[in-house]
């Protein structure tokens, strides 16, 4: 994949991310920057001495984009996290069995049967 192509990506998935947690205005700001990025690579791309000269800069974004993929997918993954947490908290306490259960019966313990 060339450095125009992942920007996109990165930038689509980084809209959807800001999207979910109510942060759009930042990130498209960040996604206009990351347009920015994405028109100076695609011209180091189409001229070679261009991107002879630019070779480190290149190098080093090449590797911040990649800690940013990184970055997004924790977050991504933490978010998820979240949202199961918060979807089998709701669900245990609106499961038909949970209205069975003995109050006091789970910190008690089975003794109660006896």
């Amino acid at each position: 994949m060339d450095m125009s192509s992942y920007l996109a990506y990165l930038s689509y998935q980084l809209q959807s991310w800001a999207t979910d947690c109510g942060i759009s205005h930042e990130m498209n700001r960040l996604r206009v920057a990351l347009l920015r990025t994405q028109s100076i690579l695609h011209g180091a791309e189409v001229t070679p001495s261009l991107s002879y000269r630019s070779l480190p800069w290149m190098r080093e974004l090449r590797d911040v984009m990649h800690d940013a993929e990184n970055l997004l997918d924790k977050l991504e993954y933490n978010r998820r996290h979240h949202q199961m947490q918060e979807s089998s908290s709701t669900e245990s306490n609106s499961s038909p069995i949970s209205t069975l259960c003995i109050p006091g019966f789970a910190t008690k313990g089975p003794e109660l049967l006896v």
